[in-house]
């Protein structure tokens, strides 16, 4: 009897040592990742970045007419750095062009191409970069496709093809043509753009999620073969931001209700969070209050989150014929 009591009291200690060791892991991982979140996105803040010395002379930005783009070229500017736009709105182009030159006193320039069309622009792209010493990449262009939530079936085939061509192409197209010369000259940094979405797939949003994903992948593989080089390859993985790409969808879902500024920042608040991570770390979702929604996102387990957003994005879909009806 005594052995059994004794043999029980072991085995109570030994749980209970157990739990006090994952407690305090738990609690010390929480504790870690608070701090580095203070370091990532409010000390960073204070930090003066010397730019063209530490990169280069020139920053390129795809997509840069507008958005989260228009944002970096402004954080890029006012870092002294010169920029180049590069869009297929020759108009919306120039006017940013203008605005950033006359504001910071830099230097711009512009390239106009459609990223849709693929593999055909990249020669005329690479001839209007050759001899510029590029220190900056931001791959931002992006499209999410058909503009709600829509079944792969009801997809065209000119709105996936965009998708491809745009998310997935144009990352590895342009990184090819500055990569090059970032590794002679042994500095620059490459950032790309991609998404919470990129997290996990996401139905009724297959193709986009699909093609974030590509970009997350394709950025952890490149920051390793670069690593020691001097060039940084970074991912920033924004939630929704404040722009005209996600307008069509916060309407549509929250029928014109506010949001929450932590959840959906403006432009002019999301830009210079995410770009004061540059060279403070290689995966960002760029703000803390996205970053605070992916920590509560991964509490819950993937197959619950999968079947939520697949009831709610199967609502949005069925709204949005409604509305087309409608009008």
């Amino acid at each position: 009897m005594d052995d059994s009591v004794s043999s029980l009291s072991w085995f109570n200690w030994l749980l209970w040592a157990v739990g006090a060791i994952l407690v305090l892991y738990k609690s010390s991982l929480f504790l870690w990742e608070v701090l580095e979140a203070f370091r990532i996105h409010f000390l960073s803040r204070f930090q003066d970045k010397k730019l063209t010395q530490t990169y280069g002379e020139w920053a390129v930005v795809t997509g840069g007419s507008d958005g989260i783009g228009k944002g970096y070229a402004r954080e890029l500017a006012k870092g002294g750095m010169k920029v180049i736009l590069v869009a297929w709105n020759k108009d919306e182009l120039n006017n940013v062009a203008r605005e950033i030159s006359t504001e910071f006193g830099v230097e711009t320039s512009i390239v106009v191409v459609d990223f849709s069309q693929g593999q055909t622009i990249y020669r005329h792209i690479a001839k209007e970069l050759e001899g510029k010493d590029i220190g900056i990449l931001v791959n931002n262009v992006g499209t999410v496709g058909p503009a709600t939530p829509t079944p792969f079936s009801e997809v065209t085939e000119s709105e996936f093809w965009g998708i491809v061509n745009i998310n997935v192409g144009s990352v590895p197209a342009m990184t090819k043509i500055v990569l090059p010369g970032m590794l002679k000259r042994g500095r620059g940094a490459i950032v790309n753009m991609g998404s919470i979405a990129s997290w996990k797939s996401i139905p009724y949003l297959q193709t986009y999620s699909a093609s974030k994903a590509f970009i997350d992948f394709f950025t952890q593989a490149l920051a390793e073969e670069v690593r020691g080089t001097g060039v940084i390859v970074q991912g920033v993985h924004p939630g929704m931001v404040d722009t005209n790409m996600a307008k069509g969808y916060v309407k549509l879902k929250y029928d014109g209700k506010g949001i929450p500024e932590i959840l959906f920042p403006k432009v002019s608040t999301y830009c210079p969070s995410a770009f004061a991570t540059l060279g403070k770390t290689e995966y960002t979702n760029g703000y803390w209050g996205h970053g605070l929604m992916m920590y509560i996102l991964a509490l819950i387990p993937t197959s619950i989150l999968t079947k939520m957003q697949t009831e709610e994005n199967k609502k949005l879909y069925k709204k949005s014929l409604k509305v087309q009806k409608q009008n």
